[in-house]
């Protein structure tokens, strides 16, 4: 992706894959929609009726959807993990090119 400003509209649904990697800044190997959640850009909330998940595992969520914004920006040296918003991201030791950061409505 190159440099700039991007819009991109999330339709609502149930989070199944969490695949979010990063805090702040998300690789762009990760999920727009699931990395706004994640930065609390987009709201979710657990899946009604699912039993509690087991240590180490992430809730179901669902969320109802909604238009992001985000800035493609130089890629850090590493994604840190961190756990946000019900989400806990993933740890990528690998630099991309890019990255991505959301911008506030």
């Amino acid at each position: 992706m190159e440099k700039g400003l991007y819009r991109c509209d999330c339709e609502a649904r149930a989070l199944s894959t969490l695949d979010v990697y990063g805090s702040d800044e998300y690789s762009t190997k990760g999920k727009i929609c699931e990395s706004a959640v994640h930065a609390g850009v987009l709201s979710a909330e657990p899946v009604p009726g699912q039993s509690s998940p087991k240590e180490g595992e992430q809730p179901k969520l669902e969320t109802k959807g909604g238009a992001v914004t985000f800035e493609v920006v130089d890629s850090p040296p590493v994604f840190k993990t961190k756990l946000r918003n019900g989400i806990r991201s993933q740890f990528s030791p690998t630099k991309g090119d890019t990255a991505i950061k959301f911008v506030a409505p």
